[in-house]
């Protein structure tokens, strides 16, 4: 169900949290939920990130799908958290991640909605610009009118602002766009995290450019010096990621529901080199072994369903990208 999919997604950020040491706030939607608010990795005297991520993960479970989606109300609670601990953040050079997940329109606390109420949403949106924050709209849902209500608001507003499906309707975005590329579940989970680089913002938009195609792929793979410039050395480029992806596991991936190599180095060259040709001889990719397939609780194609859920919010600080 889509709120087990807000489970899961919640649960791996709580673990990325205590791993990377990223203080991260959760806040269901709703004040009548079971345990409203839980946190992870935030520093004190009784800090104890185990525990906490074993709390989060309670927490998740014993709440259930209810309520109205006020938005607008905590967006408020947050700006004035952020105003606080803005001076730290700017001398650190560290920015507030704040990702709400919801799969409705703006709401009041009792459930209405309304112009006025999405005029307000929007405004306390337009409250944050200015303030060194990254804001995620994870949507939990697949009504049409949900998705364009939050897309249309990215063009009102100059902040930093993605909006993002799950993990199958992103990677149907990704592959209209750039079919060469597997949309794996740690590009997803990173882009859920907010996790601010630019070529990620775009795979899911447009058709990469060869410069930021090596942006990803230096992203991808880690490459111990840097990789061949495409627009001068198409050949040699493709040499380098021959090599680094024959040491990369194949991820899951959702289109064809199989395992498969990061990149897909035939179609990749038919793209950006020769529409018709395959790659090379010397240049075909290397076999890879099949690891075993993923956890089938994630990758179960969510179930529609029509219920209200809480929702969840949380953020965690980070350095932005150099």
């Amino acid at each position: 169900s889509r709120w087990e999919e807000v489970q899961d997604c919640v649960g791996y950020q709580a673990h990325m949290a205590g791993l990377f040491g990223l203080p991260t706030r959760f806040i269901m939607l709703n004040d009548a939920c079971a345990a409203p608010t839980f946190s992870v990795g935030e520093p004190g005297p009784n800090a104890n990130i185990p525990r906490e991520i074993q709390v989060a993960n309670e927490s998740m479970a014993r709440n259930h799908p209810s309520g109205p989606t006020p938005l607008s109300k905590h967006l408020r609670q947050m700006r004035k958290f952020i105003i606080n601990i803005s001076p730290m953040l700017q001398r650190e050079g560290k920015t507030i991640t704040v990702v709400l997940a919801t799969e409705g329109l703006p709401t009041d606390e009792h459930g209405n909605h309304n112009p006025a109420i999405v005029q307000q949403f929007v405004a306390d949106l337009r409250a944050l610009e200015g303030l060194p924050v990254w804001v995620v709209i994870r949507l939990c849902t697949d009504d049409e009118k949900v998705f364009d209500f939050y897309n249309t608001t990215d063009a009102q507003l100059k902040l930093p602002y993605d909006v993002l499906d799950d993990f199958f309707g992103e990677a149907m975005e990704v592959y209209l766009r750039n079919p060469w590329l597997t949309y794996g579940l740690p590009l997803h989970r990173f882009r859920e995290m907010g996790l601010r680089v630019n070529v990620l913002d775009k795979i899911d938009e447009q058709a990469l450019s060869l410069l930021e195609l090596r942006d990803l792929c230096f992203l991808l793979f880690g490459p111990p010096q840097p990789l061949p410039d495409p627009t001068v050395d198409m050949q040699g480029f493709f040499n380098a990621i021959q090599s680094l992806m024959s040491r990369e596991k194949q991820q899951w991936n959702p289109i064809t529901k199989t395992v498969t190599p990061w990149i897909d180095l035939n179609r990749l060259y038919r793209t950006y080199v020769a529409p018709s040709a395959p790659v090379p001889p010397s240049q075909q990719p290397h076999q890879y072994a099949t690891p075993p397939p993923p956890p089938q609780t994630y990758y179960s194609q969510p179930q529609q369903t029509n219920q209200h859920h809480p929702g969840a919010t949380f953020s965690h600080s980070q350095r932005p990208p150099q």
